[in-house]
């Protein structure tokens, strides 16, 4: 037995009696000052100088990973050399 879909129809009216939210109005009066070039400029600047701190920080963490595993090798082959 299968069972068939069940929908609803509902109708909502809007009410333009009540006034829009605190936040709403807010937003709408807010003015905000028009982008420059400088402006643009200056946060693709941060965003490059940003990107090229993270990518040298991966950098530096993955040297470190390559240090530890080469002494991590290092200390393995004397002792195999050591126990033969």
């Amino acid at each position: 037995m299968q069972s068939a879909p069940v929908s609803f129809e509902i109708q909502l009216e809007r009410n333009d009696a009540c006034a829009p939210p605190a936040v709403k109005q807010r937003l709408e009066d807010h003015q905000r000052s028009p982008l420059t070039l400088q402006m643009i400029q200056e946060k693709l600047d941060r965003a490059y100088v940003s990107r090229v701190q993270t990518i040298q920080s991966q950098i530096d963490q993955m040297r470190l990973s390559s240090d530890r595993v080469g002494l991590i090798q290092e200390r393995k082959s004397s002792l195999e050399r050591a126990e033969s």
